[in-house]
């Protein structure tokens, strides 16, 4: 079958298009938001992680949560790198609000918290910092 590879309008690409448009972080970036130290990050993938299986649509974009470093074993097992994939911009971005939602409420947290990544690289970049350590 081979690798298909998907412009953000779920047009079929070749692997050389993907490359040039992978390199680019805003076009990657679908969403992305904080609560209290938790990241939930939705991207375009371009590649269909449906692998061409059954008659389902080519899975382009991911929604995923991250941890922050402060986070509870128990909020982890729960909660860190929950994972979903869909077909269009627009579940992806109808998936990105469900994983907020469902992040707040597994955490007793309201859209009160939400962060908006104004500087969510800088962010992200500081909590791989305190990961990392002096390492």
């Amino acid at each position: 079958m081979g690798l298909r590879y998907y412009d953000r309008e779920g047009k079929p690409i070749d692997m050389d298009r993907w490359a040039e448009l992978f390199a680019s972080m805003e076009y990657k970036r679908v969403a992305q938001h904080w609560v209290r130290g938790w990241m939930i990050s939705t991207v375009w993938l371009g590649l269909d992680h449906n692998f061409g299986w059954g008659d389902c649509p080519p899975l382009i974009f991911e929604t995923m949560i991250f941890a922050p470093g402060d986070a509870t074993d128990d909020e982890r097992s729960r909660c860190d790198e929950r994972q979903d994939r869909y077909g269009s911009e627009k579940a992806a971005l109808d998936g990105h609000w469900r994983a907020v939602d469902w992040l707040c409420k597994q955490l007793g947290y309201s859209r009160a918290d939400l962060t908006a990544p104004v500087d969510a690289e800088e962010r992200w970049d500081a909590s791989l910092e305190e990961l990392l350590g002096d390492a």
